[in-house]
């Protein structure tokens, strides 16, 4: 009985999956990792402290690819050397990097958030967007330290982290 329970629970998992996961034309795992190793080494060119770096893709994050199409096929956590460690990661551990399939796919995802951040002082975040990255800072971060960002985000060309749009 368990075991079926369990089968019907992965069938589920498949299908759901299936419908609204990744879709197979997107980038794979290497490339998303490729993209997001560039980015990151870019923003630390221009000075902008990341220590304790995390990447999730499919490969490390099997979650990933139940995630609706429109959300991200990778990520990146870290913390700003400027905020103190914290036992929470995420944004609010400092920021977070997020690769999108597509500018579209993209800019869909920021103008979301930018409207749940409009009613929810919990979801109070800094949001930079370049081509198919996502930029999303804690609020611990003061705007001039978040302006850094945007700055070395900016910078940031799509032939620098190996984007097709």
């Amino acid at each position: 009985m368990i075991s079926m329970a369990l089968g019907g629970l992965l069938m589920g998992s498949v299908i759901f999956g299936f419908l609204v996961g990744r879709s197979p034309d997107g980038p794979n795992d290497a490339t998303i990792r490729a993209m997001i190793d560039s980015a990151i080494t870019d923003l630390r060119r221009q000075q902008i402290p990341i220590a304790e770096l995390v990447i999730y893709t499919a490969d490390s994050s099997p979650m990933i690819q139940f995630l609706p199409m429109d959300h991200y096929s990778g990520k990146a956590d870290w913390r700003d050397e400027r905020i103190p460690r914290l036992a929470v990661q995420g944004i609010e551990y400092s920021g977070s990097l997020e690769v999108f399939a597509s500018s579209d796919i993209r800019h869909r995802r920021q103008r979301t958030l930018e409207m749940l951040r409009k009613g929810s002082s919990p979801l109070s975040e800094y949001f930079y967007g370049n081509d198919r990255l996502l930029l999303r800072l804690s609020k611990r971060l003061t705007p001039e330290q978040a302006a850094d960002y945007e700055r070395a985000l900016s910078a940031i060309t799509p032939t620098s982290f190996g984007a097709r749009s």
